[in-house]
């Protein structure tokens, strides 16, 4: 049976003013309400809204509501965090030496086998470079990087001439065709030369090579003649 305001001499007051008055949310105080934790201290005024008279209400608050309800049932509260328990730590498993990738100073039978091989393989080198000698195949690095030279030279020279050469010519042509066959055959007359002398700078480097002094190296492979269609 809810209390009505004759029998108490403190004014009733608001249910947010009483939410305030304990420090919690008005939902809180509408919660107890509707369980019946708050009934006597509660009045309805004429238009419905329910008024609280509040040292009744502090009463049943506190003979009716738990501590824990008071602080978890509010929608707002923040729930207490339970201590968690620490996580058990697999222990670390152990980490295996890695191989040294050094060779071992005392040697082996794979040090021995690896050694046989590349001896091996140095020899093969050594005598494929000496058979390249003695058949003319290589010069000494110095003439042919002066042959390189000569040629790139000469490439230069031949391309260089040619506008010289045409521009009157051409210059007199109204003709695509007749154009093209003269750009050809200024072309092939230079390639034409250039095989002539890429001729006769491989038969002197393969004379150099043949003729070679016994300490004089050769290390690089001798031209070649360019082919000309």
């Amino acid at each position: 049976m809810q209390a009505t305001v004759a029998a108490h001499d403190e004014p009733p007051i608001s249910v947010r003013a009483y939410a305030r008055r304990r420090g919690v949310s008005h939902t809180a105080v509408q919660r107890a309400i509707a369980d019946g934790r708050l009934v006597r201290s509660v009045l309805r005024v004429g238009d419905g809204m329910a008024q609280i008279l509040p040292t009744l209400a502090d009463r049943e608050w506190d003979r009716r509501t738990s501590p824990a309800f008071s602080r978890i049932g509010e929608p707002h509260a923040t729930p207490p965090r339970l201590p968690i328990a620490p996580r058990p730590v697999a222990p670390a498993a152990p980490i295996a030496p890695r191989p040294d990738p050094r060779p071992d100073a005392r040697g082996g039978p794979d040090d021995y086998r690896r050694t046989l091989v590349v001896e091996k393989v140095v020899k093969t080198r050594l005598a494929q470079v000496q058979l390249d000698e003695q058949l003319g195949r290589l010069i000494d690095a110095t003439d042919a990087g002066d042959a390189q030279f000569e040629i790139a030279r000469l490439v230069r020279n031949q391309i260089q001439e040619l506008p010289d050469r045409l521009a009157g010519e051409l210059a007199l042509e109204s003709d695509a065709h007749r154009v093209r066959e003269i750009l050809a055959r200024e072309i092939d007359d230079v390639l034409r030369k250039l095989a002539t002398r890429l001729r006769t700078l491989a038969a002197t480097a393969g004379s150099a090579a043949a003729g070679a002094a016994p300490g004089r190296t050769a290390t690089a492979p001798a031209p070649t003649a360019m082919p000309v269609q």
